[in-house]
């Protein structure tokens, strides 16, 4: 039987003294993710950053439905991007990009 992979989204928010670049966001996580789950955990996890906005600091991360509890705790345990405090928590979790975009407005 085929298993169907369903996606979840996540609107996120980072706070921090500073502006932050998605490439730097991107590489922590990635980086994070792997120490803590594996290269394998790390490619079923389905992970892609759907939008992230710098001016106020919500963004928009899609992952499966199987990998949801894993993104979770990589955004809790990220603490410090490039030498600078930061806190990522999520805002709000959907399964239709529709809802989930329209919760970062």
């Amino acid at each position: 039987m085929i298993d169907n992979i369903r996606d979840r989204y996540i609107v996120y928010k980072t706070i921090a003294k500073e502006v932050l670049k998605l490439s730097d966001i991107k590489r922590i996580f990635w980086q994070k993710y792997q120490l803590l789950f594996g290269i394998t955990k790390t490619t079923e996890a389905g992970l892609f950053f759907e939008e992230y906005r710098e001016q106020d600091g919500k963004g928009l991360l899609r992952c499966t439905q199987k990998s949801l509890k894993n993104t979770l705790i990589t955004m809790a345990l990220i603490n410090e991007i490039n030498s600078i405090p930061v806190i990522i928590f999520p805002v709000y979790i959907s399964g239709t990009i529709k809802k989930a975009k329209s919760a970062i407005e």
